[in-house]
């Protein structure tokens, strides 16, 4: 048994404490020690060290008395969850690509092991179960796949005959109240998060992110408006995806993280990401202008280009960019210019609301953006639809009080923000011999449109919005 040791209070009472060893807790076959100041039947502080000493076997032997063991049992390989997640994890590594074990990996590190792992295997039960899926559906979103990892160990054990009997994993209630996402703007308080723009947003975005950094972060941010591709994809581009001659994008690879944050090059998420999209003039002359700056930044900094196979998107050492690195150009762009907050993400949902405002077919959208579910297509737009519901009453109101339709109101201001931009981009950066001719005959007609509504009292309807 330990020595007692003195300490004082501020009152300048002093008493004495002790280290006492319980012994081996039950459920995680560990040792138990604990620092006692009193005494566990009277709850009086210990005045002499012989004192201290008593409260310590009376605490030992309450401790045996839950059903802990006093002495340690030697224990078996994989006795523990912890134990069994460890050769769960060495077989799940042969099954998976680098960049998944790698995420599940983290995932179980954070939300699965600091709860289960000392836990002997075949001590856990129902009751733990359910009161760990409690506990991840409290906080997280996607608690349904931290559980499901925490059952594939136990499956696990079952297989390798460390444990007999139901899984108690498989006999929870799960409940069917969804997380509500939030995340935190930029003041830190908690706003809901549609995390996608509609098309005067976007325009202004794009402009202030010209204005404020320099081409290859422009070049990528207008890439995943405009095409709505995942960040892994774009990150991993390279200039042979390009097709200048016929205005297209080949979507076949994707930059994933591995061990110790190195740099994989994948396939795409699934069968269905990988695609040949249509890219437009505009995209495809902002692009021209990357290359050509592109090549003297090499140049200027001694490093080779790497011809067909150059990354678009390349770091100072002409390597692939860090995931994280266009999040960091994002931000300050919505935090100077105090733009609605959207994540790198929420360009693809961009993307894919904007189609559906342009009547683009579902089918369509869904192949354009890859995605293997067409209800993941579904989910979008079905909360653009509601958005737009959300704007009835306005409509109304506003019909109401200046006496011309929401129709005749977005069409003028819609219009002039396309017109504008689409002006700004051709005087700044494209070569009017990239374009078909069709496409200044375009720019006319909306410039016309503009001219006829400016007599149905402009004034009026800039009050209205």
């Amino acid at each position: 048994m330990a020595t007692p040791k003195p300490y004082t209070l501020k009152d300048g009472q002093t008493y004495y404490k002790i280290q006492v060893y319980l012994g081996i807790n039950t459920n995680t076959g560990g040792k138990e020690t604990t620092t006692l100041r009193k005494d566990p039947m009277t709850d009086q502080r210990f005045k002499t060290p012989k004192e201290a000493e008593k409260g310590a076997l009376k605490a030992q032997m309450e401790y045996e008395q839950q059903g802990n063991r006093k002495t340690e049992v030697r224990k078996k390989k994989g006795e523990t969850f912890g134990d069994v997640y460890h050769l769960w994890f060495e077989h799940y590594k042969t099954t998976v690509e680098e960049t998944t074990w790698v995420k599940t990996q983290r995932d179980c590190k954070n939300h699965v092991l600091p709860v289960l792992s000392k836990y002997l295997i075949k001590k856990i039960d129902v009751t733990k179960c359910q009161s760990f899926y409690n506990m991840l559906a409290q906080k997280l979103v996607k608690h349904t796949l931290m559980f499901n990892y925490a059952r594939s160990v136990y499956k696990f054990a079952k297989t390798m005959r460390m444990v007999a009997g139901e899984n108690p994993f498989d006999l929870v209630e799960k409940s069917k109240k969804k997380v509500q996402r939030v995340i935190k703007d930029f003041d830190t308080e908690n706003i809901e998060n549609e995390n996608f723009y509609d098309k005067e947003q976007l325009v202004e975005f794009l402009n202030y992110a010209k204005k404020r950094s320099d081409y290859k972060k422009y070049t990528f941010l207008h890439l995943l408006a405009y095409t709505g591709m995942r960040t892994g994809e774009a990150i991993a581009l390279t200039w042979n995806d390009i097709d200048f001659e016929n205005f297209t994008l080949n979507v076949n690879k994707s930059l994933g993280s591995g061990e110790n944050n190195r740099a994989v090059v994948k396939f795409p998420k699934n069968e269905t990401s990988i695609r040949l999209i249509d890219i437009d003039p505009i995209t495809i002359s902002v692009l021209k202008k990357w290359q050509n700056m592109q090549r003297g930044i090499l140049k200027r900094s001694g490093l080779h280009s790497k011809g067909k196979k150059q990354l678009i998107f390349h770091n100072s050492k002409n390597e692939f960019l860090q995931r994280t690195a266009p999040r960091k150009w994002l931000l300050p762009i919505l935090e100077e210019n105090n733009l609605e907050w959207i994540t790198l993400h929420g360009f693809r949902h961009t993307h894919c609301s904007l189609l559906f405002d342009a009547k683009v077919e579902i089918h369509e959208v869904q192949e354009r953006l890859g995605h293997k579910d067409i209800q993941t297509t579904m989910n979008i737009y079905t909360h653009v639809t509601k958005k737009a519901k959300r704007k009835v009453a306005l409509q109304f109101a506003n019909y109401m009080q200046t006496g011309i339709a929401t129709e005749d109101i977005n069409l003028v201001m819609s219009n002039f923000s396309y017109y504008l931009h689409q002006l700004e981009q051709i005087t700044s950066e494209i070569d009017r011999n990239d374009l078909p001719t069709n496409y200044f005959k375009e720019l006319e007609t909306h410039q016309e449109k503009i001219k006829q509504l400016q007599n149905k009292k402009l004034n009026a309807i800039l009050n209205a919005i």
